[in-house]
């Protein structure tokens, strides 16, 4: 099976945090940033693509930010690093600067070998660096295109 979906409703809340967060529609706790299967065959992988717009700014030399994958709400990519850099996007400037950002649209990919039951929903989420403002522009009016998850079942 294989299933598409796209959000291109609103941008995400600001993540701000050294701590991993799943990224959610703004103003709300809503987790559209998402990919859900069900009805999954035992021992079968589940292959799971994410591509979005996204966008690091600090008032700084340095705005960086790290990537993850959750399942059901546990981290399944990336690598938490704790307090330390974050820098799978990112941007520094030497000299003297008051702000910096990067802007990128994002790919992550991932095969959930052999998941345990059978339905997950995966949602993606960020980390970042001296709390760097972290936002995914997902709609029309942001110019930068929607949020898109692409989730296949593979047959072992």
């Amino acid at each position: 099976q294989t299933i598409y979906y796209k959000y291109d409703t609103a941008d995400s809340n600001v993540i701000q945090t050294n701590t991993p967060t799943a990224f959610t529609q703004t103003g709300t706790t809503n987790k559209v940033y998402k990919a859900e299967i069900s009805s999954i065959t035992s021992g079968n992988d589940v292959l799971v693509t994410f591509c979005f717009p996204c966008y690091v700014y600090k008032a700084a030399k340095l705005a960086a930010v790290s990537f993850y994958i959750f399942r059901d709400d546990t981290i399944v990519y990336g690598v938490d690093a704790g307090t330390g850099n974050k820098r799978e996007l990112g941007q520094y400037t030497e000299g003297t600067v008051s702000e910096v950002f990067t802007a990128s649209k994002i790919t992550l990919v991932y095969m959930d070998e052999n998941p345990s039951g059978s339905s997950h929903t995966y949602t993606i989420g960020s980390a970042s660096n001296q709390s760097a403002s972290t936002t995914i522009y997902s709609h029309s009016s942001s110019g930068a295109g929607p949020f898109t998850s692409l989730i296949q079942e593979i047959q072992r």
